[in-house]
């Protein structure tokens, strides 16, 4: 679990562009849209440079640019493992929980040592949900303020596929509500209504799951299953949820708290996302809101050959939980399962 006293935060001009890089893949930050030489350039054109370190690791990192007067602080990243559960967009790049004030002090760091390279005035913007971390470490909020900016920034693409705004075809008023959808998805509580427009978006999900089942579809060309579904609106301890983007649907998550094992309380019975929303956080940005919303001991199950939903639950729950989970093999009819155990309702829970 982390501590603020195991968590040391100092200048480090020499911060290697390997670290950084790892620590923005592992973090889901928002610079690895760029091939990894583009987005460590930041270390030779930053004024300062302020690292927090957990036994060595890299687990946080601010920079700003100066020219001697003014300063902006271009950068305050912490590591999602070093935030707590209200780090609700699943990416180190917004400092939304600073539970273990981290952020507080990466940011306070920084400002002394603009101070003593001569800035008197020091600015950055912020995202509203990180507002209460900028606040703690001494920096005023001005609400009538509006940030003012030319953007022209690949969005959320894989490190070494450049696409920016303005290219032919991809016009940025389109991307930009493109992103909204992507952050924007929620977990909403199913209603009565929402079983048939989850049984619709059964097909689909069961087309996903034949590439590792080797499900044909039938004569007349659809693919059919999930037969206990319903039971999930109907049955006690079990849950039905649905992911929306704004009016738009995005998917279905089902949790199942009615185990007979005595040492489970609840698991993921099913959990879906729509092609269009995956890839960008929002997986992991459920995921969390689900395992919030249930406190115990929890079973995450999948197939050992479904190897992208394994390196999935293995990402999500290790940040989670800090990496305090366990993982074991069972056998099922469809296969050997690959299964994730933890729990989160002890004072051992560290991640967010």
């Amino acid at each position: 679990m982390p501590s603020k006293e195991d968590t040391v935060v100092e200048k480090e001009p020499g911060l290697s562009a390997e670290d950084l890089w790892q620590f923005y893949v592992e973090n889901n930050c928002c610079e690895t849209r760029y091939p990894m030489e583009r987005a460590t350039s930041v270390l030779q054109n930053s004024a300062a440079v302020v690292t927090a370190r957990d036994h060595g690791k890299l687990v946080g990192v601010a920079r700003a640019v100066s020219d001697g007067l003014s300063a902006q602080v271009m950068e305050l990243s912490v590591a999602l493992s070093h935030q707590g559960p209200g780090a609700r967009n699943g990416t180190g790049a917004l400092v939304e929980d600073d539970k273990f004030d981290v952020g507080k002090r990466l940011a306070q760091t920084l400002v002394e040592v603009l101070h003593s390279q001569g800035a008197d005035w020091i600015e950055m913007v912020a995202w509203k949900t990180e507002l209460e971390t900028y606040s703690d470490a001494g920096f005023q909020v001005k609400e009538e303020d509006r940030a003012v900016f030319v953007d022209t920034r690949p969005l959320w693409k894989k490190a070494g596929q450049r696409s920016r705004r303005g290219d032919a075809g991809d016009r940025a008023p389109h991307r930009w509500r493109w992103l909204q959808e992507m952050m924007g998805v929620t977990l909403h509580e199913a209603t009565d209504q929402d079983l048939p427009i989850a049984k619709n978006l059964v097909p689909y999900y069961i087309y996903d799951m034949s590439e590792y089942l080797g499900w044909a579809c039938t004569p007349d060309g659809r693919f059919d299953g999930c037969d206990e579904l319903p039971s999930y609106w109907e049955e006690p301890g079990k849950h039905a949820f649905m992911l929306r983007a704004g009016k738009e649907i995005a998917g279905f998550a089902l949790v199942r708290g009615n185990h007979e094992e005595e040492d489970i309380d609840f698991s993921i019975g099913e959990f879906f996302v729509l092609r269009k929303f995956r890839g960008r956080g929002v997986g992991e940005r459920i995921a969390r809101q689900l395992f919030d919303r249930f406190r115990g001991r929890w079973k995450v199950a999948q197939l050992a050959r479904n190897t992208p939903a394994l390196a999935f639950w293995r990402k999500v729950i290790g940040r989670y939980t800090s990496g305090e989970f366990h993982e074991c093999e069972e056998d099922s009819p469809w296969g050997e399962w690959n299964v994730i155990l933890f729990r989160n309702d002890t004072s051992s829970r560290s991640g967010p």
